[in-house]
């Protein structure tokens, strides 16, 4: 009996799991910023210059200037910046600053997509894997800040072949 309903435990806990990851893949990125949106539908949110471009790989560099982002529940967050490739959202990058901030907004992350994957368990480097979008967390043990990013796998692959067919 102890047996099933440990057997019973684990299968729902597996299952939970899963949903919370999947919600990653439902979000599809960040507040209002939608990975694989359009560079014209995100111009309300960024500063309109992008701080780096590369024209010839199709990539720029956008900081995030609407200050609804720069917040995650009472925590603030130091930046959001966005990459697009060929005039989609490909990544978005959000950092923290410190300690306090840093923990309270990977607590956020953890209550919000569930399991996570640290390959090394001294290391704070944490993954959540989704079917569409990935999400990685790594933190600076002396500094405490953290650099969270999201990203859109498909974008992310057709960034990579594009660029793979210009080195040829």
């Amino acid at each position: 009996m102890k047996k099933l309903i440990f057997l019973s435990f684990v299968c729902i806990s597996n299952f939970a799991i899963c949903q919370s990851v999947d919600d990653l893949d439902k979000n599809n990125g960040f507040k209002n910023l939608t990975l694989g949106m359009s560079l014209d539908a995100a111009k309300k949110y960024i500063n309109p210059i992008p701080y780096e471009s590369y024209p010839k790989l199709k990539i720029a560099y956008y900081d995030v200037t609407y200050q609804d982002f720069l917040k995650i529940g009472s925590n603030s967050l130091s930046s959001v910046s966005l990459v697009f490739f060929d005039n989609k959202l490909e990544t978005i990058t959000i950092k923290t600053n410190g300690f306090s901030n840093s923990d309270a907004v990977l607590g956020t992350f953890k209550n919000a997509y569930g399991a996570w994957r640290q390959p090394n368990k001294y290391i704070e480097e944490y993954g959540w894997i989704g079917k569409a979008v990935d999400m990685l967390y790594n933190q600076n043990r002396t500094t405490g800040n953290a650099n969270i990013f999201i990203f859109s796998k498909e974008i992310h692959r057709q960034a990579k072949e594009y660029k793979d067919r210009l080195l040829e």
